[in-house]
């Protein structure tokens, strides 16, 4: 009796592996960043698409400020730039006065909220120490923020209202 094996070996291959589950998976497009508002748990490959509660901050502005004592210039232009370091921050360029940068924590209670935690900042021979807290309101495009601030000994509160420069 003529035994064939190959036959028998075929059959039991062609059997596993279609029983056997691939190895290949899918590809899942997605932001795989646990800190964007659009974070895609099961994606396996990043495409770029990460969105961020700062995002909708960052741009340039232009606006007014009043200050209950600094009542010289009132217009003001700054700009809200990333904060490489935390993807909920950002800063505040020439903010509230040219030449001094601020970093803001987006509220996470509030993705239109600015919370401005205590800095001390030295300008040339001032130093300010800064708290305060703001708002974008999205149809206006307009970031209103209100700030205690004190410098170099002299207290004071700030209104600051810009609309960001399309």
């Amino acid at each position: 009796m003529k035994t064939t094996y190959f036959p028998v070996a075929l059959l039991a291959f062609v059997a596993l592996s279609l029983a056997m589950p691939s190895c290949k998976k899918d590809k899942v497009s997605g932001c795989m960043n646990s800190q964007a508002t659009n974070y895609a748990a099961t994606a396996t490959d990043d495409d770029g698409s990460c969105v961020f509660r700062r995002d909708k901050f960052i741009g340039d502005y232009t606006g007014s400020r009043n200050c209950s004592v600094d009542t010289l210039d009132s217009l003001i232009t700054m700009n809200v730039v990333i904060n490489d370091a935390d993807f909920n921050k950002v800063n505040l360029v020439n903010f509230p006065e040219d030449g001094i940068t601020v970093i803001a924590n987006v509220k996470p209670e509030n993705a239109f909220g600015l919370k401005i935690e205590s800095q001390t900042i030295t300008h040339g021979t001032d130093v300010y120490t800064i708290t305060g807290e703001g708002t974008y309101e999205n149809t206006d495009q307009l970031l209103i923020i209100n700030i205690e601030k004190n410098r170099s000994g002299i207290l004071e509160s700030c209104g600051i209202g810009v609309n960001k420069v399309q």
